[in-house]
């Protein structure tokens, strides 16, 4: 009897030692593995990042797939652009704050790329690109509060479409290279524009008829004199529009996927 109850306390520490051994294997294998760097999809071109012709063909490449199939790039779709809210600040002649609620941005993405500088250095990236577009479109909830311009009143609310006809731009992108992991990523930290276009047209909505067609020939009349005293805000809009579709790219994937070596 003594040596079967050894025998059975022996089997016992086995089946024990056993079942620790399965609990530790099963953490293990438990535990995440680090997710394999992204792949940019099929249709993008990948250059070297200080080879500005290529670099040219590649961002454009980028955009023909975020006007197609945003989802391949995991983002979402980006026409329009969408702004929450934005305040343009007064100008000299414009002189009142451009309140604006629900602002969308059309045809962005379909700007052709003209252009692109590389500067590479040991401390960071500077591409300079420019851009046109036949027409691009900003529409908005807006609200004018004691408001002039060229001495008529013009406060008012309700809905208004900017569209920019001949929409040329240089845009300008800088930052570094960052370690995250295992991975090097491009980090944009400044992101400026700088627009002008050939024509500005404007569409008013206020729900009263008169007050629209007042709107629409005053800006439309002086559309040069509005844009250039009030570009500034609409260029730092633009930007920031711009800045979050390039800054979601550059978060997703690596540096040495966007770019060769």
């Amino acid at each position: 009897v003594e040596r079967w109850s050894q025998k059975s306390v022996e089997s016992k520490m086995s089946l024990q030692r056993i079942l620790v051994l399965v609990a530790v294997v099963s953490t293990v294998c438990a535990i995440p593995k680090p997710k394999p760097p992204r792949d940019v999809p099929p249709g993008v071109i990948i250059c070297a990042i200080d080879n500005g012709p290529c670099v040219r063909r590649e961002l454009q490449s980028i955009l023909g797939v975020l006007s197609t199939d945003p989802a391949s790039l995991g983002i979402g779709a980006s026409q329009p652009l969408k702004v929450n809210a934005w305040t343009a600040a007064p100008g000299y002649l414009v002189d009142f704050p451009q309140k604006y609620k629900n602002l969308r941005l059309y045809n962005h993405i379909f700007n052709r790329i003209l252009n692109v500088q590389s500067n590479v250095t040991n401390t960071g990236v500077v591409l300079t690109m420019n851009v046109y577009n036949p027409e691009v479109a900003l529409r908005a909830d807006f609200e004018f509060q004691n408001a002039t311009f060229l001495g008529v009143p013009v406060s008012s609310r309700g809905s208004v479409t900017y569209r920019h006809q001949g929409y040329w731009g240089t845009v300008t992108m800088s930052g570094g290279i960052i370690q995250k992991g295992h991975e090097k990523y491009l980090s944009i930290s400044n992101f400026t524009i700088e627009f002008n276009a050939s024509k500005v047209l404007f569409s008013f909505k206020t729900g009263n008829s008169s007050q629209d067609a007042s709107l629409n020939q005053l800006f439309g009349d002086n559309w040069d004199i509005a844009l250039n005293d009030v570009k500034a805000s609409y260029e730092a809009l633009y930007a920031y529009s711009y800045s979050k579709v390039w800054n979601t790219i550059c978060s997703l994937y690596p540096f040495d996927s966007l770019f060769l070596s």
